[in-house]
């Protein structure tokens, strides 16, 4: 590895711990006042703050299985890192690699709860008119908000894409509009 792609691997790392912070951070005032506490009302009929303990994975799913999930959250902090520093530095990639890093960090957020805990700290509890809703956190939020996003601009035009695909039409033109066989 080169000087340049350990710079950019370093700076992927510390993009990913600076959000690391505000997720460990209200974990920890989740313990420290909704568990002595009890909930709280942020939006009437809405909102609430309430700890929970997750075992598992979204609404509980694959309970017990720790293991797994740590080894999934390296596998997909790895990936975000060598896709830090393999990604071009052109201004159009940035997003893409701004919500990588928030899923690799959601990863490492709820990975550290289960290392340390066995079981991953929920607070953010949102109910829906005839539907229990989830309970969640700040890392399923980095998790599910980069992961959604990464999928719109995969599905459109965004970016870099898009002017790569005006070339293609451009070079098209220019060969006077044959179609090779």
């Amino acid at each position: 590895m080169n000087r340049r792609d350990l710079r950019r691997a370093l700076h992927c790392v510390l993009r990913i711990a600076l959000l690391v912070i505000p997720d460990q951070l209200t974990k920890y005032l989740a313990v420290t006042r909704l568990k002595k506490h009890g909930p709280v009302t942020v939006i009437r009929n809405l909102v609430y703050l309430i700890y929970t303990e997750n075992e598992g994975a979204a609404l509980g799913i694959l309970e017990g299985h720790q293991v797994l999930f740590t080894i999934l959250a390296i596998v997909v902090v790895a990936y975000v890192i060598v896709s830090c520093v393999r990604m071009p530095e052109e201004r159009c990639y940035r997003i893409m690699n701004m919500l990588q890093v928030m899923i690799g960090a959601g990863a490492i957020g709820n990975m550290l709860d289960r290392i340390r805990l066995g079981y991953v700290i929920d607070f953010i509890y949102i109910r829906l008119p005839r539907i229990s809703g989830p309970v969640f956190n700040v890392a399923d939020i980095f998790i599910t908000v980069g992961c959604a996003l990464l999928i719109i601009l995969a599905l459109t035009e965004f970016g870099c894409d898009a002017d790569y695909a005006d070339d293609e039409d451009e070079a098209d033109e220019s060969d006077g509009g044959t179609d090779k066989l």
